[in-house]
């Protein structure tokens, strides 16, 4: 549309444009006389005036980069993963962690605004990123995933269980390992260490992957469980000949245990045949190594 009003051949698109950059050039100090009134002089009054004014506002709003917001969206991201994990990690692992992030910037955003329409309660965004990460390759998988956030203590509701195509947190509860030991900060992938190990892993989804002491007991009793099958090279590949599983047992040797209520029948029910669980606390070497972040 031609703005003849205004004695130009400008069309309101190079007006807008015009307008944006008077703007800018007002900000940072070149406010002269001449300027003003030879270019953008206003035979028509104050409403044209407002015009002006609420244009080249609006202007400005809709011509924000699009890279300056996902810029700013991914400050945002890094200052939340600093504060939850300061007293664990240094600022050269923090760096590092950056970079690794940085090349999966799209897939981290995405998360990002998945991670904001999560009901409470819900993880911390970095398990919750990793665990996302993760499922999302799978082709072979259920509609669950569970985050095991082992930087909480035991009597933490630290295993959050999430239907991801309703992207909603259906469990909150206790998830106990390792003899019992109230602040886990070792772990381990080797056989005869009774601790758990890092990492992703999954119940399988064929039924000739399972073990025969596996899901398929009658409802209730005590040691009905789920297997799991590796899923990270170096951190958890032996979880499988370690006979790891999810289950509720009063003790543990290194597998997830869930409380003997009818919570745990919910979430065994919910992992079979191909949820995904994650095995999650803030070590450097695994942040700095998962192949989740390759």
């Amino acid at each position: 549309m031609a703005v003849e009003s205004l004695g130009t051949n400008l069309d309101e698109k190079d007006l807008r444009s015009n307008l944006l950059n008077l703007k800018r050039e007002i900000k940072n100090g070149d406010q002269s006389e001449s300027h003003l009134g030879t270019e953008y002089h206003n035979p028509v009054g104050d409403s044209v005036r407002g015009w002006m004014t609420d244009a080249t506002e609006s202007s400005s709003d809709n011509d924000m980069d699009v890279s300056e917001k996902r810029s700013m969206s991914f400050l945002e991201i890094k200052n939340i993963i600093k504060s939850d994990y300061e007293w664990y990690l240094s600022e050269a692992d923090f760096n590092a962690i950056n970079k690794r992030l940085e090349f999966k910037t799209d897939e981290v955003l995405k998360c990002w605004e998945r991670y904001k329409e999560l009901n409470e309660p819900k993880p911390k965004f970095l398990p919750f990123l990793l665990g996302n990460l993760w499922y999302n390759s799978r082709k072979d998988k259920n509609d669950y995933l569970a985050v095991v956030d082992f930087s909480m203590g035991a009597e933490a509701n630290r295993l959050y269980l999430i239907n991801m195509k309703s992207n909603k947190v259906e469990v909150n509860t206790t998830c106990m390992q390792w003899q019992w030991k109230d602040w886990i900060q070792t772990f381990s992938n080797e056989e005869g260490t009774w601790q758990s190990s890092l990492g992703l892993a999954q119940v399988p989804v064929s039924e000739k992957e399972w073990n025969p002491r596996n899901y398929h007991r009658e409802r209730g009793h005590k040691d009905r469980n789920l297997l799991l099958r590796w899923a990270e090279p170096g951190f958890n590949d032996n979880i499988l000949k370690r006979y790891i599983y999810i289950h509720t047992w009063d003790a543990s040797k290194g597998c997830f245990t869930l409380p003997q209520n009818e919570i745990w029948h919910e979430v065994i029910d919910k992992m079979a045949y191909g949820g995904v669980i994650e095995s999650f606390y803030p070590y450097p070497k695994y942040l700095k190594e998962t192949n989740i972040l390759s």
